[in-house]
């Protein structure tokens, strides 16, 4: 393998003032991003909280997804007697 000489590199007080203004812009972009977000989450949460709380008995709205309790089991009690091919050919 052959030898050379190590790759010197200068930074000039200008590429570092460049480098310290992009990432300043750059953080304060991203603050920017993180507020708007934020207060994005809090307008969304916002009417949701005050529809809950105006909700009488205090019901869920993804209770309405989910199966009632009585109904899993009835379900598996159906198919607990046939066999796979029963079960296949629909007898």
């Amino acid at each position: 393998m052959l030898r050379r000489a190590p790759t010197a590199i200068t930074l000039t007080p200008d590429d570092i003032a460049a480098y310290e203004d992009s990432r300043a812009a750059r953080l304060a972009r991203l603050a920017q991003q993180m507020h708007a977000s934020r207060e994005n989450t809090v307008e969304a949460s916002a009417p949701g909280r005050r529809q809950s709380q105006s909700r009488a008995g205090g019901s869920d709205p993804s209770d309405e997804l989910r199966p009632l309790p009585g109904e899993k089991a009835r379900v598996m009690r159906v198919g607990e007697g046939r066999t796979r091919t029963e079960r296949i050919m629909g007898s």
